[in-house]
């Protein structure tokens, strides 16, 4: 018998055994190996689908299960700065107030940093019975409220580009960021024909002066924002760009026929309705051909308000000073509900600006807002007096029950068509994979080389450097400020009084001239004899002020 060797029993468990170790504890000591896989683009359903049936479930059920009160409080409009604040400080409780106590629907943010929006909007979605709309005036850019992220060139030089893809771009590009630091509404696009070069508040945000252009080009901004899954706004309805008065600080007034918007200013809104435009912003203007009421004389300032916010101002050629197009029913219900067959969500314009705030108190101006057609009030200077003096309308008839639920079903539809009812909350560590992203930035410095414009060049001096046919380059210089008045001059970033007595608009045309915020606001800056010549025009909104940028 031949005999053959084998391995005893026990040593070869032993060897089984540390390579059974060897396979579980090496890799702890190896390397880490780098994910190079980016996280994933959060994405969303377009604005403006049909609703599904579980959504509509959602409407309905949550619409019966609130009070008249939380009602009310839906169709309000809060506002902030998101940036870093403890929640001992009385802006965190303020905000806290407003969605716990008192039910608000949304809030609007100003100046603000990316990661705090992300992170506070998550912590307000999350305390609010009922999502919150989360909007921003972010017509040309995050940048224009985000201190940590990048202007895009305004609307005026999409204009000058005069290329819809353009437009169609920015609004996409810019509601993807949007919604991946939580905000859900954009009001924007601005669809204002600025035909008035003394416009002291449109100007550039304007796509120009030609009703026409100013259509395809807010219709593309707004397919851009929608079909991104945000919710659009075309503002200031009627028309806000034949105006030489800051609505901020006056009642600005259009005297001109009915037939004259039809021809200009209504032209890119009904535009934008056709191709369904999910909501629209009212404008403080008085339009004493189509609205006949006057409006009311401006008022004594309350116990907590300051006199400076009442010194309201109106076109110095205007005869009559008729109720603002935010209160009055025969241009929201008659021309934009009946003529124009809107049918989406309508908000006013901050009810803290003096052409309505000036006039009105919080609780009447709200009131009169409702009942002119308007859904959501936005940032009313005194939320329980606005609350209650609606409530008190209601309860006395002036105001149907009918109406109010019909607006706060409009509100939750437009929520539940934002997905809000599923997910409300965004994930934070997403945002730095698509706000500032290096597509954005080239996408925004692609619109701003292309809208570079030759307004004149009478000596041919171009065509002779490329006729030549040398290289050559051209210095673009552009103005910062007023070459006449001095820093002490300006008056909030906005409009300078010249030694000669000239009003002149401070940096038009340049997308980092004002840096909209608490900075600075209300503060009117004289000149050294003081006086101010001819610069009246001022920002003194709480939450829209503007610093000059030297």
């Amino acid at each position: 018998m031949r005999r053959t060797r084998t391995v005893p029993t026990r040593l070869a468990r032993t060897i089984a055994l540390l390579l059974a170790v060897a396979v579980v504890v090496l890799p702890m000591f190896a390397p880490p190996v780098l994910a190079d896989k980016k996280p994933p683009v959060p994405t969303y359903a377009p604005y403006g689908r049909k609703l599904n049936k579980k959504e509509e479930a959602w409407v309905r059920k949550t619409l019966a299960s609130l009070t008249l009160d939380e009602k009310i409080g839906q169709m309000m409009t809060v506002s902030g700065n998101a940036t870093y604040f403890s929640r001992d400080t009385e802006q965190y409780r303020n905000l806290e107030r407003h969605i716990t106590q008192y039910k608000v629907g949304g809030i609007i943010w100003f100046r603000s940093d990316v990661w705090a929006t992300a992170i506070l909007n998550n912590r307000l979605q999350e305390m609010s019975k009922v999502p919150l709309f989360v909007a921003a005036d972010l017509e040309m850019g995050m940048g224009m409220r985000f201190n940590d992220s990048i202007w895009w060139p305004p609307n005026m030089a999409v204009g000058a580009t005069g290329d819809e893809s353009f437009a169609r771009m920015q609004g996409e590009m810019t509601a993807r960021q949007a919604r991946a630091v939580g905000v859900n509404w954009l009001y924007a696009p601005d669809a204002d024909v600025n035909n008035n070069p003394d416009n002291p508040v449109i100007n550039v945000r304007s796509f120009g002066e030609d009703p026409e252009a100013v259509a395809r080009l807010s219709s593309a901004f707004m397919e851009g924002v929608q079909n991104a899954g945000a919710l659009a706004c075309a503002k200031h309805f009627p028309g806000h760009g034949d105006t030489a008065t800051d609505s901020h600080i006056g009642l600005p007034v259009v005297d001109v026929p009915k037939q004259r918007l039809e021809t200009l200013e209504l032209v890119p809104f009904r535009a934008l309705v056709s191709k369904g435009i999910g909501s629209v912003m009212s404008a403080h203007i008085s339009l004493p051909q189509v609205e006949p009421e006057l409006a009311a004389p401006v008022r004594k300032p309350g116990a907590n308000e300051r006199a400076a916010d009442f010194a309201s101002l109106t076109e110095s050629n205007a005869p009559r000073v008729t109720l603002p197009a935010t209160l009055s029913n025969t241009i929201l219900t008659g021309i934009l509900r009946r003529e124009l067959g809107f049918t989406g969500l309508t908000v006013t314009d901050s009810m803290q600006m003096a052409g309505v705030s000036a006039r009105y108190t919080p609780g009447e101006a709200a009131v009169r807002a409702i009942k002119a057609g308007i859904d959501v009030v936005l940032m009313s200077p005194d939320v329980p007096a606005a609350i209650a003096e609606v409530k008190k309308a209601v309860e006395s008839g002036e105001i149907s029950k009918g109406q109010i639920d019909a607006s706060v079903e409009r509100i939750l539809r437009a929520k539940a068509a934002l997905g809000l009812n599923e997910r409300r909350t965004v994930d934070v560590n997403q945002v730095d994979a698509v706000v500032n992203v290096d597509s954005v930035i080239t996408a925004a410095q692609t619109i701003a080389d292309r809208s570079v414009t030759l307004l004149r060049d009478k000596n041919d001096t171009l065509g002779k450097l490329r006729t030549a046919g040398t290289p050559a380059r051209v210095l673009v210089v552009a103005y910062n400020g007023d070459p006449v008045a001095g820093p002490d001059d300006f008056i909030g970033g906005r409009e300078a009084g010249g030694r000669d007595g000239r009003k002149r608009q401070v940096r038009r045309g340049h997308p980092r001239a004002f840096d909209s915020g608490p900075q600075r606001q209300g503060q009117r800056r004289d000149s050294k004899n003081g006086e101010n010549p001819g610069g009246r025009n001022y920002w003194k909104n709480s939450e829209c002020g503007c610093r000059f940028l030297r």
